[in-house]
């Protein structure tokens, strides 16, 4: 069946750059990848069940409703560059034959580093530009036929500038220059391209394997910051003056300034549009135009989402009634309060019909535009940080290019895709996720969602056997929601919402457990709320870092649910930040700082409705080398523990080994990020219950996990492990966010089980249910998925 031929091929290439080709299992892939299209998750199960090696496979049941609406533009993804240096790319123009992409590959430790050329639509690699030793570059750029950079890349040969000085051309090997910009086209014959330098504009044309000098260019007094093609000519320039950006449209036959313009540099916010200000920290970032003629222009502003578009007037001065009946604020960021959402890029399609704007959360706004004015809107969400986004030549696809070196391609013109209306001044209630948790409560998923909108409200996901769960709202009368968690745990019935005082009204309907008072100046500051529910004298247990201004300081509370005992512990040690190793019903391990120099590592017996919670083993230590041992008492009757550490810098492995014993110090240097431990400033404990152990870092990051018995492990330093129980499991489950991957492994054999390639986000946290045949993975925006055996 050729159609769904090509539904397949087209499934495999939309997730490309997270699919590892050699060894691939492709019905795995299937089921974890064709979520919602029926055909091929039908066809991919048949083929799992006709399997007779008793493999287990994991299948995609659930995605939230925002990701799967998002995944239907994504039209392609693949992998371009190494390293975290490799933050750039150019494409060509597919006008002028198959559309070709250059990145880089650098090197960070003085190795090879090159440039690549490739065919975007094959993945063939054209050519490779080789440059020795460390190079760091900070921009690059390829002609619209893609023949012309500073290589040929058909030739391959190197190009030379040309420039005449004394009558007398001059050869050069390279030319220095701030900003070099390609005409957009192949058709013009007086010249190829523009370079911006210092305060220059000069004008250059290719002939042969040589860039010749036009001997035009534009002289001015100051510098101007950019350079850009518009059209026939036609170039645009900016330069910060002292209050304005001065703007200047230059036409390159005339060599002819034809149009100016000064926009201010500060603006400033009032009810619905933002005034000029030159002393308020609102500044202009940066500026697009929306079509050919450069009579609609796009500003973004620093610090809010605001989208200035002016069209059709005489550009001689900007006031402030132009503001006001220009300013758009475009809803990735309305009506919120947040400093950092700052724009970082625009772009803008060829036929201006769609604008790209793009911030520093990770999301991008993506504009419909008619008559110059904005229509419509939809947004895409990310899990990583976006070096750059751009649209494909005279096409409605835009690219994303990612930290982790994936390119994505997005059809805008897909009818999938569910675009919301656009009016200029009107409020929008943007519905905020404040926290989430997710639990399986008697094997059946539950999750909660604490949203603030334009009221708040508490809201219950039950998944059953459809794929997208039921919804129940609850509203809230919360004063402080900002500070607000909320929690359920897996086999518990009851939801649990952590406020500051005094935030909840009577007629929320909601049970309060405790009420306690912390000093004024940390109601605000509480971080990294742990919890965890004791079944056996039915106790919720919390432990909360307070940060005050001189200070932190930790508490444990206690809360038995059966006769509403309540116990506080507070620990005042830590002039500095501290971090929770492990925890469980019984136990608590911290790592944290008691003066500017000086350590300490604090093991704690969690107390109950009789007993407070108590110190049972602590060591303090004035640098940074710790290597410790922490043996749990399978008997919780005696709720006794062992507690072993060394300071010593350890000046090889079997020094280590030697202080430590074979057992041990093997595994303290064994594979991983523990082989440097000889090294200076490193801290690692391990953590054994019966046959079972676990290693950590400073910060929690666990780094293994093993059998001491066999002293076989399982080297987890590379991946994303939360919320699981550490003992007594069948598997375990990582995220690895440099593949894009979840990883599982066998506890038993101590050995991977699956790969599943996980392209939708970056995942947070994951809770089994009990019997360990279904998990939810989800984000830091409440995005999840769920997968089942």
């Amino acid at each position: 069946n050729w159609r769904q031929y090509q539904q397949l091929v087209q499934l495999l290439k939309r997730y490309e750059s997270t699919l590892q080709i050699k060894g691939m299992d492709l019905v795995q892939n299937l089921l974890t990848l064709a979520f919602g299209n029926d055909w091929i998750t039908k066809r991919a199960v048949e083929l799992a069940n006709e399997n007779k090696d008793d493999i287990i496979y994991w299948k995609t049941k659930a995605i939230d409703p925002d990701t799967v609406e998002k995944k239907a533009m994504l039209f392609k993804s693949i992998r371009i560059g190494k390293s975290k240096y490799d933050d750039r790319i150019a494409i060509s123009n597919p006008c002028y034959g198959n559309l070709r992409t250059l990145g880089l590959e650098l090197s960070s430790k003085g190795g090879e580093s090159r440039a690549v050329i490739m065919d975007y639509e094959t993945s063939k690699i054209l050519h490779q530009i080789e440059m020795a030793g460390t190079i760091f570059i900070d921009d690059i750029a390829i002609s619209a036929n893609g023949h012309w950079t500073v290589y040929n890349i058909d030739s391959g040969l190197k190009m030379y500038f040309m420039q005449e000085e004394n009558k007398k051309l001059r050869k050069m090997r390279y030319f220095i220059a701030d900003q070099l910009k390609f005409y957009p086209g192949i058709d013009n014959e007086d010249i190829t391209l523009v370079t911006l330098d210092a305060n220059q504009i000069k004008g250059w044309k290719t002939i042969g394997n040589e860039i010749h000098s036009m001997n035009k260019q534009i002289s001015i007094d100051n510098k101007y910051d950019n350079v850009e093609w518009i059209h026939n000519n036609q170039i645009i320039l900016w330069r910060w003056k002292y209050s304005c950006a001065e703007i200047q449209i230059w036409d390159l036959q005339s060599w002819q300034c034809f149009k100016s313009l000064e926009i201010p540099k500060y603006s400033i916010k009032t009810v619905e549009h933002y005034l000029h200000h030159s002393n308020y920290p609102y500044s202009l970032l940066g500026f697009n135009y929306i079509n050919n003629n450069v009579e609609c222009l796009l500003f973004n502003f620093e610090n809010d989402g605001g989208l200035l578009i002016l069209a059709n007037y005489d550009f001689e001065s900007l006031d402030e009634d132009i503001l006001k009946n220009y300013f758009y604020r475009y809803p990735s960021f309305a009506d919120r309060d947040f400093a950092s959402d700052c724009t970082l890029n625009v772009a803008v399609s060829d036929d201006q019909q769609f604008v790209s704007i793009r911030n520093n959360k990770r999301e991008l706004t993506i504009l419909k535009i008619a008559d110059g004015q904005p229509q419509s809107y939809t947004r895409l969400k990310f899990s990583y940080d976006s070096h750059q986004n751009l649209f494909i030549p005279s096409s409605h696809r835009l690219l994303v290019y990612d930290e982790i070196h994936s390119l994505y391609e997005y059809d805008l013109q897909t009818d999938s895709e569910k675009w919301k209306t656009l009016q200029n001044n009107r409020r929008y209630y943007y519905e905020e996720l404040i926290d989430f948790s997710y639990a399986y409560i008697s094997n059946n998923l539950v999750g909660i969602q604490l949203i603030y909108g334009k009221i708040a409200k508490l809201k219950a996901l039950e998944f059953q056997q459809q794929s997208r769960p039921t919804q129940f709202e609850h509203p809230l009368s919360l004063l402080s929601l900002h500070t607000a968690k909320c929690y359920i745990l897996n086999n518990f019935h009851l939801a649990i919402l952590y406020t500051i005082e005094n935030c909840l009204s009577q007629n929320d309907g909601i049970q309060q457990v405790m009420r306690y008072n912390s000093p004024e100046e940390v109601r605000s500051n509480y971080s990294n709320v742990k919890l965890k529910y004791r079944k056996t004298d039915n106790t919720l247990i919390f432990v909360m870092k307070e940060i005050l201004e001189k200070h932190h300081q930790l508490r444990v509370c206690t809360i038995n649910l059966s006769n509403q005992q309540q116990r506080i512990y507070t620990d005042t040690d830590f002039k500095k930040d501290f971090y929770c190793k492990y925890m469980d019903e019984d136990y608590l391990v911290i790592f944290g700082r008691y003066s500017s120099e000086g350590n300490l590592v604090k093991c704690y017996r969690i107390g109950n409705d009789t007993t407070q919670t108590r110190i049972i083993a602590m060591q303090k230590f004035n640098q940074y080398n710790f290597t410790g041992k922490i043996t749990l008492v399978n008997n919780q009757s005696t709720y006794d523990l062992q507690f072993k550490c060394s300071l010593k810098y350890f000046l090889s492995n079997q020094a280590l080994i030697e202080h430590w014993g074979e057992k041990d110090g093997n595994l303290f240097v064994s594979k991983g990020k523990v082989r440097d431990l000889y090294k200076s400033y490193t801290m690692y404990i391990m953590i054994e219950k019966g046959n079972e152990f676990v290693m950590l870092d400073k910060s929690g990051q666990l780094l293994m996990i093993g059998n001491s018995n066999s002293l076989q492990f399982i080297n987890t330093g590379h991946l994303i492990i939360n919320d699981q129980d550490l003992w007594n499991n069948k598997f375990w489950i990582g995220f690895n966010p440099s593949t894009k991957s979840i990883e599982i492994y066998e506890i038993a054999a101590m050995k991977l089980h699956k790969i599943l390639p996980f392209p939708y986000f970056d995942i947070k946290g994951i809770k089994w249910n009990q019997q360990q045949t279904s998990f939810i993975v989800f984000d830091y925006q409440g995005r999840y998925c769920v997968i089942e055996q």
